[in-house]
C-alpha cells in the first residue's frame, strides 16, 4: 500500500511539472507572438519615413506685388502713360506722379537665369494691374531701342533678368540691372536716355552708370 500511496505521489509530481512546463512554453510563446505586431508596425513606419517624398521647395521666394521702379541717378520712377495702352514708350516721371500717367509696375517672376531672377514686369496702378509688360519691340535688342508697354505674351522680349549690382541707394534699397531675356548675355541693360525732353527707357551697353541702376520700392500686394 505505501509503495502505491508514493508511486501515486510521484505520478501527481511529475503531471505538475509538466503543467508547469507547458504553461511556461505557452507564455514563451504568447511573449513572441506579442512583439510581432509591434516589430512589424515599427517596420512599417521606418518604410514610411524612408519612401516618404520631401515637401516641394518653394520655387520663388520673391511674392508677387506692385513698386515703383527708381532710378538712381535721379530719384524718379519709370512710368506708362495714358493708362498703360499698347505701344507707349516707357518714360521718367516723379514717383508720385498724379497727372493720369501711371508709375506703378507689377513683378511676376517666371524664371531664373544663371541664378538670377527673371521677371515680367507688367504696368500697373494704385487700382490694380494692367495686361500690359515691359516690351523690347520686335525683341531687337540694339543700342538706343526704345521699349515700350505691349500686351503680356510670355515672350523673351518681356522676360528682364535681374542683376543685383551689389550697392544700396541713399535710402538703403538695393539696386539692380535689367537685361531683356532676348539677349541676356549681350551686356545690353536698360538706361533712360537722357537727351529727350521726357527722357525714354532704352537699351544701351551696361557701363555702371548710376541711370541704369534702379531701385524696387513696395506699394502694394
Amino acid at each position: 500500500m505505501q509503495r502505491l500511496r508514493r508511486r501515486l505521489q510521484r505520478d501527481e509530481s511529475a503531471e505538475r511539472r509538466d503543467d508547469e512546463t507547458t504553461s511556461e512554453r505557452g507564455r514563451r510563446s504568447g511573449g513572441r507572438r506579442a512583439s510581432v505586431p509591434v516589430l512589424v508596425g515599427l517596420a512599417l513606419s521606418l518604410a514610411i519615413v524612408l519612401v516618404a517624398p520631401a515637401a516641394p521647395a518653394s520655387a520663388y521666394v520673391q511674392p508677387y506685388g506692385r513698386y515703383w521702379v527708381a532710378v538712381d541717378a535721379t530719384n524718379q520712377c519709370m512710368m506708362a502713360p495714358r493708362n498703360a495702352a499698347a505701344g507707349e514708350l516707357v518714360v521718367r516721371s516723379g514717383c508720385y506722379d498724379q497727372s493720369g500717367h501711371r508709375t506703378l509696375w507689377h513683378f511676376d517672376r517666371v524664371d531664373t537665369y544663371w541664378g538670377d531672377p527673371v521677371f515680367e514686369i507688367r504696368a500697373a496702378w494704385s487700382g490694380g494691374v494692367y495686361d500690359t509688360c515691359l516690351d523690347v519691340p520686335y525683341g531687337d535688342v540694339d543700342a538706343g531701342a526704345a521699349l515700350w508697354v505691349w500686351p503680356c505674351n510670355g515672350g523673351n522680349a518681356q522676360r528682364w533678368r535681374q542683376q543685383a549690382v551689389g550697392t544700396t541707394n541713399e535710402f538703403g534699397e538695393p539696386l539692380y540691372r535689367y537685361s531683356s531675356m532676348s539677349a541676356p548675355d549681350s551686356g545690353w541693360v536698360i538706361q533712360f536716355n537722357n537727351g529727350d525732353a521726357a527722357p525714354h527707357l532704352v537699351m544701351v551697353q551696361a557701363n555702371w552708370s548710376l541711370h541704369q541702376m534702379f531701385s524696387q520700392r513696395y506699394f502694394a500686394p
